[in-house]
């Protein structure tokens, strides 16, 4: 890749490239060269070495998916200080703004797949807000955007911009629905047909002749289906990526994720991965089970992600990492039930830390039932904690055994242990010192949760 220094000029266009008086805007940027994107960023604010890499064969699975053409060159600008309104104007969403018909966009986020989908999408020219904005929703990354479903039409059939502050769930969700059940081909030709300054009737009359079923029906069809997008969108980011091998017995993964290297970032909303230094693969797991799930970490963390359960998604980090939202050590061991299926798995670490080294073992398990069903799983003196994915319907139990006497430091979420009998179980809140001895069997036990969180103890040696 080429590294360059040059210094932006744009100029003001209808698409908000510039400040209301329409003056020329000078900006200091570097930029860095992968196939077809060119990755600027101001500088001192280098993305890791491996985010032009990332974007560019995102750019190749957009259009591949969505049977466009490759576009030559597209200029992606970093920006991450917040204020775009220099070069986007004062309508500036979260994550930034695009340019119709000139494969160019900014953006606060280094991996801003979203602005990508509007880019590539639109690089023909402007298209209508609510399918745009419910493409680049989709199709892109994490989002806070709720949707009402009984909003009034005038809020997102309009032919003027739409803002995906107000109804981009909605359009979200709804393309979603379109895509998975239809298929991308008849949504692009709906994409392509409708004018970008259409009145709702019009949308509505185009819509009706490209699916054989009017607008009102299928949003009505969508309302009462049962599937559900997590945040409005297909995981298409996280879910694409290449599958790890399986050796037949166990899925193991070893990462070392530096961003001085070839990891991706920084990232604001990818898969809930703030603020650092990644890598991402999926794994496919052939039929449901209980797994053994193994993790380590010197400083970063692992997350699991269902791709067609999107609500079933685990986070393993290590507890000096700044990045933790849960506690599970520096060395986790967790047994859970997963379901079959495509997993994203992320390994993530500080991008202005030293590089991590990331490891995730799953392998799969006994069943577990009551206590007294299955052999205690025996707990390695350098395993620093007993934890379980808790399952949706009923209540499990995890025997094991320890090899020394241990010390409980700190209870992950509310979680029980028991005698080998399942009986006289003891809750175990956030409490330190009580102390587990080797030769008796304890039971973790662990309540029915609709979210499947994972739950356990932390030990210390004595």
């Amino acid at each position: 890749m080429r590294r360059w220094s040059v210094l932006a000029v744009c100029a003001l266009a209808l698409s908000g490239c510039g400040p209301a008086d329409g003056a020329a805007v000078e900006i200091e940027e570097r930029f860095v060269d992968a196939g077809s994107v060119r990755l600027f960023f101001p500088p001192g604010e280098e993305p890791c070495a491996g985010t032009a890499a990332f974007l560019d064969d995102m750019v190749q699975r957009i259009t591949s998916f969505l049977e466009l053409p490759r576009p030559e060159r597209l200029e992606y600008h970093f920006k991450p200080d917040g204020d775009l309104t220099k070069v986007c104007g004062t309508a500036v969403s979260y994550a930034g703004c695009s340019f119709p018909g000139e494969l160019r966009l900014w953006s606060r986020d280094a991996t801003s797949v979203h602005e990508l989908v509007h880019a590539v999408a639109d690089q023909d020219g402007t298209h209508y807000s609510f399918l745009a904005e419910g493409l680049a929703t989709a199709l892109g990354e994490e989002n806070i955007w709720l949707f009402d479903y009984d909003a009034p039409e005038s809020e997102y059939l309009t032919p003027g911009l739409m803002s995906p502050a107000d109804q981009g769930g909605l359009a979200g969700d709804f393309v979603s629905y379109l895509l998975a059940e239809q298929g991308p081909a008849r949504f692009m030709e709906l994409y392509a047909s409708v004018p970008h300054d259409a009145s709702a009737e019009q949308f509505k009359a185009i819509f009706a002749e490209t699916y054989g079923l009017s607008f009102d029906e299928l949003l009505a069809a969508r309302r009462d289906a049962t599937q559900r997008f997590r945040q409005n969108r297909l995981l298409f980011p996280e879910c694409s990526f290449p599958l790890m091998a399986f050796d037949g017995d166990t899925w193991s993964s070893e990462q070392t994720v530096d961003c001085a290297a070839d990891a991706v970032g920084p990232s604001i909303r990818l898969s809930a991965i703030t603020s650092s230094a990644w890598k991402a693969q999926t794994l496919e797991i052939a039929g449901d089970g209980e797994f053994r799930i193994e993790f380590s970490g010197t400083g970063g963390g692992a997350m699991l992600q269902h791709c067609q359960a999107p609500y079933e998604r685990w986070s393993l980090t290590s507890d000096n990492s700044p990045l933790q939202s849960r506690i599970l050590g520096q060395h986790s061991l967790t047994w859970g039930r997963l379901a079959a299926g495509r997993y994203a798995l992320f390994t993530h670490a500080d991008e202005r830390a030293e590089p991590a080294t990331v490891s995730l073992a799953i392998t799969p398990a006994p069943e577990l039932a009551a206590c007294t069903a299955a052999e205690p799983r025996a707990i390695e003196d350098d395993v620093d904690g007993v934890y379980a994915i808790a399952d949706a319907d009923a209540a499990r139990h995890v025997p094991f055994e320890l090899g020394a006497r241990r010390t409980a430091t700190a209870a992950f979420q509310e979680v029980e242990l028991c005698n080998d009998e399942c009986a006289e179980c003891a809750p175990v809140p956030m409490f330190e010192g009580s102390a587990l001895e080797p030769g008796i069997v304890y039971a973790l036990s662990v309540g029915a949760d609709p979210y499947r969180q994972a739950e356990g103890v932390q030990l210390a040696a004595e």
